[in-house]
C-alpha cells in the first residue's frame, strides 16, 4: 500500500474540517461516553453501556495549531453531564454534531491519562456528575 504524507499546514486544514462537523445543525454537538473498548473501525456499530453525554461548547474546538510537527485541536469548554445514564467505566467515545450525525470515536482515560479525551474520574456511577477535563485531537505529519 503506498504511503502518503501530508505537511503540518495541510493537517491543520484538515483536522480543522473535521471538527467543524461538530458545529454542523441548529445547536452545539455533544460527546456520548461508553464503558468497554471502541470498535476498531469506527463505521462498526459501537459497543458497551452509554454512561454519560455532555454537550460540547459552539464552536466545539478551537482552530488546530502546529504543535511539534502534529497538527492539535483542543475542545473548548464542554459542559458537565450532571446525572450520569449508568454505572461502568468509561472506556472510549463518540462525537456528534447536534442532528445526531456521528463525527469521530477515541479513547477515554482519567486525567494525565493520554487519552484523546480525559475526565475527572473513569469510575462513573448511576446519577453521579461527569466532567471531561480536556479533549484534544491530534493529525500526526508521518
Amino acid at each position: 500500500m503506498a504511503v502518503v504524507k501530508f505537511p503540518n499546514a495541510s493537517c491543520r486544514l484538515m483536522l480543522d474540517a473535521l471538527v467543524d462537523r461538530m458545529d454542523a445543525g441548529a445547536a452545539a454537538g455533544y460527546f456520548k461516553i461508553f464503558s468497554g473498548t471502541q470498535p476498531a473501525n469506527p463505521d462498526d456499530t459501537g459497543s458497551g453501556t452509554l454512561l454519560a453525554t455532555c454537550t460540547a461548547n459552539d464552536p466545539a474546538f478551537n482552530s488546530a495549531q502546529d504543535t511539534g510537527g502534529d497538527a492539535t485541536a483542543t475542545a473548548n469548554a464542554i459542559s458537565d453531564d450532571t446525572y450520569a445514564d449508568d454505572t461502568g467505566t468509561a472506556g472510549w467515545f463518540r462525537a456528534y454534531d447536534s442532528d445526531g450525525n456521528f463525527v469521530f470515536q477515541g479513547d477515554v482515560t482519567g486525567l494525565a491519562g493520554g487519552g484523546a479525551m480525559e475526565i475527572d474520574d473513569v469510575s462513573i456511577d448511576a446519577g453521579g456528575n461527569v466532567a471531561i477535563d480536556s479533549c484534544v485531537l491530534v493529525m500526526s505529519e508521518t
